[in-house]
C-alpha cells in the first residue's frame, strides 16, 4: 500500500469519526416558574443578576466558553451555568463529543431568568442507554398512579422515561393519604418504587342516652341503624345530632383522627311532662289541641309550652282551659262536672207542614221554634203526604237561634209504606242509643223511624255497652217497642271506664261473674339437679285458670351463669365489640315449658313440653365454645307435677325430664326437681 492511499483512508475514518462524535442541542426554552436564579442571587462584575442555563445531559466533563460565565455548577442531570444577561452565543466543548461552536440563543438572555437546554451528545459507543423504566406498586386496587402528571393505571403501572431528566410521580386513592414525589432513572436498571397508602379515615361509634327511637344524622346524612353503632368516616371534625320525639335535639362535634375509633355519646334531655286528665263525667271525651285522647280519662306525654285542654259531651257546654306544661313537671288536672246547654231550632220547609221528629221524638209541623234543645247534634226526620221525606243532621249552637231550612220535593216516598216508628227505653234516662252503628240520641226515644228489616240496637251507660238484635216487621200501628235492660249494680270489675268496653250479650251478663273471669297466678321457683352441676337454678311461672277446670301455664328458668363472658369493650380486627371473653368454664341451664293444667277448684295435675339445655362449657381465647361434659343435653323436656291453689297462695311441685332421657354417652339419666311458691288474683 502506497503513502497516498494510507493517507485517504486515513482522512475518511477520521471524518467517519467526526460525523459519529458530536453535540447537538435538542431544545432551549425559558422556565418563567423557575426562582433559581433568583434566589441564588449570582451577579456578574457589572453587578447585575446572572441568568442561569441549565444544560440538561447525563455526561460529564464540558467546558462552556464563548460568553461572559460567572460560574459552573455539577448537579444531577444536569449542569448550571451562571451567564451575564445579554450574552448571544455559547460554545460547548467535550473530549469525547468534540465542540458545538458559537451555539447562537433563540431568545434574549435576562438576567434572574431560568433557561433549559437540552443536549444529545453522539459518541462512536451507540449502546448509551438513554431511557429505562420506572415502575410503581400499591397495596390497593382502586389506587390512582401518576407520572409526570399523567394516569398511568391502578395499584401497578410502570412508564418507559428518559434517565437524563427528574420525574415526578403521585399516587392516590380515596379516604387515604396521596403519596408524590420526584425520582432519577438508573441507566443500569429500571426504577421499582413500593408505596403504602396511609388511611385518612377512622371509626365513629355513636350511641345515646336514652337509645331507643332515635334518629341520628352525622354531617347531615340521616342514620337509622340500632343503637349503638360505628361507621367508617373521614379523618377530621364531623358534626353529630340526634333526635327523638319530645326531647330536646343534641349536637356535638367530634375529632375523627387516622386509623383511631372516636366515641361519642349523647344524652337527650326530656321536652315534656306526664300529663293526668281526668273528667267528673265518665263519658266526657277529652281534647288536647283539638286532638281526641280518650273518654272519661287520659294519660300520656305532652311536650313543653302552652296547649289547649278541653272535655266535650253532647248536649253540654264544653270546659276548656290553657295548660302550661314544663318539662319534667308532671301535671294532674281534672274537669268539673259539665253544665247541660240549651239552644233554640228555627225549623221551616217549602212547603210548610211537614211533621218534624227529632231523636226520634214529634215536635209539631213546620213552621216551627223549637225551645230548649241540648246543644250538640241531633238526627232530624221531616215527613209530609205527598212529598219524599227528609232524614239529615243537625247541630244546634248554644247562642242565638239556630236556622235550617229543607226544600220537600213531591213524589210517593217508597219508604213510607216500610217504615216503622220504633220507641226504645232502657230504664233510665240519658243512656246513649245507636242503632246500626249510627248514633241516634238520648233514652227514651218516642218515635224514631225505620225500615222494615234487621237491625243492631245498642245502649251505652257509663262506657258499658248492650246490645240487641231486632226485626222490625209491619203492623197495624207501624209502630215497635224496644226494652233494653241493663243489670244492676254496673260493677267496675266487670267494665273499665277508661278503655273502650267490649260488647257483652245479655245472655253473658244475666251468668254469674265467676264464670266469665280467669284466675291468673304467678309463682317463683327453685329448681334442685341432684347431679354435679347446675345446683342453683331459679325460674318463675304464670298462667291462668278458667272456670275452675282447666288452665294453661308458661315457665323459663336458668342459672344465670355468665363467668365466661365480661360485659367490657374489645377491639377485633377493625370492629369493636362490647363484649370479651374470660376463658373461664360456664356452666349453663336454660329452658322453657308450656303445659296445661287439669282439675278443680283446689288441686291441679300439670303436664307440659319444653326445650332446654344443660351443659358444661368451656370459653377458650379464639371466641369458642367446648363441651367438656359428657352428660350435657339439649333437647326437648316433658314436665309433670301438682299445683295447689289456696285462696291466694299458689304452691307447685313438678318434676323435668328429658324426653329422651337416657344420655348414650354417659349412661345416666337427667331429671330435675322444682319447687315453685306464688299467687293468684
Amino acid at each position: 500500500m502506497n503513502k497516498k492511499t494510507l493517507l485517504f483512508i486515513m482522512l475518511i475514518l477520521g471524518s467517519m469519526a467526526t460525523i459519529a462524535q458530536k453535540i447537538e442541542v435538542k431544545s432551549f426554552e425559558r422556565l418563567d416558574r423557575d426562582m433559581a436564579a433568583r434566589m441564588a442571587k449570582v451577579t456578574d462584575v457589572n453587578g447585575d443578576l446572572c441568568a442561569i442555563l441549565k444544560i440538561e445531559t447525563i455526561e460529564k466533563g464540558f467546558e462552556f466558553s464563548g460568553c461572559i460565565i460567572e460560574k459552573t455548577e455539577q448537579k444531577t442531570g444536569e449542569i448550571w451555568v451562571y451567564v451575564s444577561p445579554g450574552v448571544k452565543f455559547l460554545t460547548i466543548k467535550h473530549p469525547n463529543f468534540g465542540v458545538l461552536r458559537n451555539y447562537m440563543f433563540p431568545q434574549t438572555i435576562e438576567g434572574g431568568t431560568v433557561y433549559i437546554m437540552k443536549l444529545r451528545t453522539v459518541g462512536a459507543n451507540q449502546n448509551v442507554v438513554t431511557d429505562n423504566y420506572l415502575v410503581i406498586r400499591t397495596q390497593l386496587p382502586e389506587a390512582k398512579i401518576y407520572i409526570d402528571d399523567a394516569y398511568v393505571g391502578n395499584m401497578e403501572a410502570s412508564s418507559y422515561l428518559p434517565i437524563s431528566q427528574e420525574h415526578t410521580y403521585r399516587v392516590e386513592a380515596f379516604n387515604y393519604h396521596t403519596v408524590e414525589g420526584k425520582v432519577m432513572l438508573s441507566e443500569e436498571e429500571k426504577t421499582e418504587l413500593n408505596i403504602e397508602l396511609k388511611p385518612a379515615f377512622g371509626y365513629l361509634q355513636v350511641n345515646t342516652t336514652p337509645n331507643d327511637n332515635v334518629s341520628i344524622e352525622i354531617d347531615n346524612k340521616a342514620y337509622n341503624d340500632p343503637l349503638p353503632f360505628t361507621i367508617q368516616v373521614s379523618s377530621g371534625v364531623h358534626s353529630i345530632q340526634a333526635f327523638r320525639q319530645m326531647y330536646k335535639a343534641v349536637q356535638q362535634q367530634v375529632v375523627v383522627r387516622d386509623g383511631d375509633t372516636a366515641k361519642v355519646n349523647l344524652t337527650l334531655e326530656p321536652n315534656f311532662a306526664e300529663v293526668q286528665l281526668t273528667a267528673t263525667d265518665a263519658d266526657a271525651e277529652l281534647y288536647v289541641d283539638n286532638i281526641y285522647k280518650g273518654k272519661g280519662s287520659w294519660k300520656g306525654q305532652i311536650v313543653t309550652g302552652n296547649h289547649r285542654i278541653e272535655a266535650r259531651k253532647n248536649g253540654c257546654r264544653t270546659y276548656g282551659k290553657t295548660l302550661n306544661v314544663e318539662a319534667g313537671k308532671n301535671v294532674e288536672e281534672r274537669f268539673p262536672s259539665l253544665e247541660q246547654a240549651f239552644g233554640k231550632l228555627n225549623i221551616n220547609t217549602t212547603p210548610i207542614g211537614a211533621n218534624i221528629h227529632i231523636d226520634g221524638k214529634k215536635y209539631g209541623t213546620t213552621p216551627n221554634v223549637i225551645q230548649n234543645i241540648l246543644v250538640g247534634k241531633h238526627h232530624i226526620r221531616l215527613s209530609k203526604k205527598g212529598y219524599i221525606s227528609i232524614s239529615d243532621t243537625i247541630n244546634i249552637k248554644e247562642t242565638g237561634i239556630t236556622t235550617y231550612t229543607f226544600e220537600l220535593i213531591q213524589g210517593q216516598d217508597k219508604e213510607d209504606d216500610n217504615i216503622i216508628n220504633i220507641q226504645i227505653a232502657t230504664g233510665q234516662a240519658g243512656d246513649k242509643i245507636y242503632i246500626d252503628g249510627k248514633y241516634i240520641g238520648l233514652s227514651p226515644i218516642e218515635a224514631y223511624p225505620l225500615m222494615v228489616g234487621k237491625h243492631k240496637v245498642e245502649a251505652e251507660r257509663n262506657g258499658q255497652k248492650l246490645n240487641k238484635d231486632i226485626d222490625v216487621a209491619r203492623n197495624d200501628d207501624n209502630e215497635m217497642k224496644v226494652q233494653i235492660d241493663f243489670p244492676t249494680p254496673v260493677t267496675q270489675d266487670v267494665v273499665d271506664n277508661n278503655s273502650a268496653a267490649p260488647e257483652i250479650s245479655e245472655e253473658q251478663l244475666k251468668k254469674p261473674y265467676r264464670e266469665i273471669k280467669n284466675r291468673f297466678f304467678f309463682t317463683g321457683e327453685y329448681l334442685y339437679t341432684p347431679i354435679d352441676s347446675p345446683k342453683n337454678t331459679y325460674g318463675f311461672t304464670i298462667g291462668s285458670i278458667k272456670k275452675e277446670s282447666l288452665g294453661w301455664y308458661f315457665s323459663v328458668f336458668s342459672n344465670f351463669d355468665h363467668t365466661g363472658i365480661s360485659i367490657t369493650d374489645k377491639v377485633v380486627g377493625d370492629k369493636i365489640n362490647n363484649y370479651n371473653y374470660t376463658g373461664e368454664t360456664a356452666i349453663t341451664r336454660l329452658g322453657g315449658t308450656l303445659g296445661m293444667l287439669i282439675g278443680g277448684r283446689t288441686l291441679y295435675f300439670k303436664m307440659g313440653v319444653g326445650y332446654g339445655m344443660r351443659t358444661l362449657l368451656w370459653q377458650r381465647d379464639n371466641m369458642e365454645w367446648v363441651i367438656i361434659d359428657d352428660s350435657s343435653f339439649e333437647g326437648f323436656e316433658a314436665n309433670m307435677g301438682f299445683q295447689l291453689m289456696l285462696w291466694r297462695f299458689v304452691i307447685s311441685a313438678d318434676v323435668i325430664i328429658p324426653i329422651n332421657g337416657l344420655d348414650i354417652d354417659a349412661g345416666t339419666i337427667y331429671y330435675e326437681a322444682r319447687l315453685g311458691v306464688g299467687f293468684n288474683f
